[in-house]
């Protein structure tokens, strides 16, 4: 073999090795472009306008009537206006964020277990607090969806809302939570329901409703 044609048989070499590297690059490039573009749709995918906004939600109550007028607003606290019942007081809610996709998934897995096994999963987040009575109890869960032009927030304590000293700072038991309802307008106000001790029902779409439990419901209702 003369000397032209090693040298043509190298080249051929060196070409189909360089073409075989840029493949490789190429390919690794786009499935890098893929995962950014795939974590990009994901992220976009999160409509946050199809929820209520987060933050301090405050509503007048009756103190052991079971119902009474009031407003829920978003905001500063208005004063209290109690219609039935022996005193008024105020409720507020400060939520700082909602729960995720995989949290709900967790809460919901964990319901087919008990609902004590469905407390301590829904125990294991905050995402926010709920003060009545002088007394913050943890907002565990907490779930909104837009229904028409209104939002619907749900609200859930890992344990009841108790502001007996005895039960301060209990353990969640008995598969009863603290939980309130609510459906407001885009600027705050509405009215809802509060369940001092209930067992609840979580879909997988992080909607809640009260099965029933240890107290009525007090109404949060707008004039």
């Amino acid at each position: 073999m003369n000397l032209h044609a090693q040298r043509a048989i190298l080249w051929i070499i060196l070409v189909t090795a360089f073409a075989l590297v840029s493949q490789r690059i190429d390919n690794a490039s786009g499935e890098q472009r893929r995962g950014v573009h795939e974590a990009a749709a994901s992220t976009a995918g999160v409509d946050t306008s199809d929820r209520a906004p987060t933050g301090a939600y405050t509503a007048a109550t009756g103190a052991s009537a079971g119902t009474a007028s009031g407003t829920v607003t978003r905001g500063r606290a208005r004063e209290a206006s109690a219609s039935s019942g022996t005193s008024g007081g105020t409720i507020t809610m400060n939520i700082g964020s909602y729960s995720t996709r995989e949290e709900v998934d967790q809460v919901v897995a964990a319901q087919g277990s008990g609902a004590e096994a469905m407390l301590q999963a829904i125990n294991k987040t905050s995402h926010g607090s709920v003060t009545i009575g002088g007394q913050t109890f943890a907002i565990n869960m907490a779930a909104s969806a837009k229904v028409g032009s209104s939002y619907n927030i749900y609200l859930v304590s890992a344990k009841p809302f108790s502001t007996s000293a005895s039960s301060s700072g209990r353990s969640p038991t008995g598969g009863s939570a603290g939980y309130i309802q609510l459906t407001v307008s885009s600027d705050g106000g509405g009215d809802g329901k509060l369940y001092a001790s209930t067992q609840i029902v979580v879909d997988k779409d992080g909607s809640v409703v009260a099965r029933g439990g240890a107290s009525t419901a007090t109404a949060l209702v707008t004039h």
